[in-house]
């Protein structure tokens, strides 16, 4: 297993080496007969623009919450046991390495919340769950859960998170807050679960690597290594983001789109995609997939773009 110092300087690789990278898109002008390209930035979770994208989708959540009429909330944080601590050794009999500590938050919370619709709730539910770091760098969960939970339920949660799941302790590794002990205020006095979700996010999210504190940086090295979501949510959710994506897509296909100094309105009927590469400093890549989907999203969506590198271009 990597140490904390290996999995720090792996991770300010990444971002140095993926800062020059940019996504050239050849494409097909049906009206001018002829190619055109422009090139895209690389983003990933950690470039700055990729926080507008997720803020974007703290809308959609909040969206979800509206259309179903906002229901009865329970804000859950699930935290696990960290460290070489006294506490971590009496109860797991050995120490919680900070990539440990990722495996045991995602796996319990997967096992709790079967669970928790099998036997606690009784059915399927609805959630968004955010990760976000301790000031150690160790990771804790934020759970919006659009249920109300009795007393009794909450109990039942943190007996199987502390006794069942050796998650957290009894007292600390669930805390929850009921709908009404929250204030969800945004401007204007309008209550906004997106906002009340961001600001969870908002102490690392979309932050410069080099300007972190060590913790952030060390929970974010954990991240990328894991290849771990910070954002998690349930199929309904998904799908209601998703649905929604496309309505935006759809309202803004004809949106500008900057190529060097002359923009022009894009047009899906306009434009066909031929081929794209990944550039680098060094030579560029040609990619199995157009990304026509993933070349909507840079604009639209917070997914990461995705590629396949399958063959080399040899740019001379």
């Amino acid at each position: 297993m990597k140490s904390n110092f290996e999995l720090v300087r792996d991770f300010k690789s990444y971002i140095h080496n993926t800062s020059d990278l940019k996504f050239n898109f050849v494409m097909y002008d049906n009206y001018e007969k002829d190619l055109i390209n422009f090139e895209l930035p690389y983003k990933h979770r950690w470039s700055p623009i990729y926080r507008n994208f997720v803020l974007a989708k703290m809308y959609g959540i909040n969206d979800f919450w509206e259309a179903r009429n906002r229901p009865e909330i329970t804000f859950l944080t699930l935290t696990t046991y960290q460290g070489n601590t006294k506490t971590t050794r009496a109860a797991r009999g050995e120490s919680v390495s900070i990539l440990e500590a990722f495996d045991l938050l995602y796996d319990s919370w997967r096992k709790l919340r079967v669970s928790m619709a099998k036997n606690i709730i009784g059915h399927s539910f609805d959630y968004v769950g955010i990760v976000e770091p301790h000031l150690s760098g160790y990771p804790h969960m934020h759970v919006i859960i659009f249920e109300p939970l009795s007393d009794n339920q909450i109990n039942s949660i943190k007996k199987l998170w502390s006794e069942k799941y050796k998650a957290g302790s009894y007292r600390r590794g669930v805390n929850a807050e009921k709908n009404e002990d929250i204030e969800l205020k945004c401007r204007d006095d309008i209550k906004n679960i997106g906002f009340y979700a961001f600001k969870y996010l908002g102490k690392s999210f979309g932050k410069d690597p080099f300007s972190m504190t060590r913790g952030e940086l060390l929970f974010s090295a954990a991240l990328h290594h894991n290849h771990r979501r910070q954002i998690l949510c349930s199929r309904s959710v998904s799908a209601f983001l998703k649905e929604r994506q496309m309505k935006r897509l759809s309202e803004n296909i004809e949106r500008k789109i900057d190529l060097g100094a002359d923009p022009f309105e894009f047009d899906s009927k306009r434009f066909d995609f031929c081929r794209s590469y990944l550039i680098t400093p060094d030579c560029a890549y040609v990619l199995k997939d157009h990304l026509k989907g993933c070349y909507h999203s840079y604009f639209l969506d917070s997914d990461m773009l995705v590629c396949d590198t399958s063959s080399r271009l040899d740019t001379g």
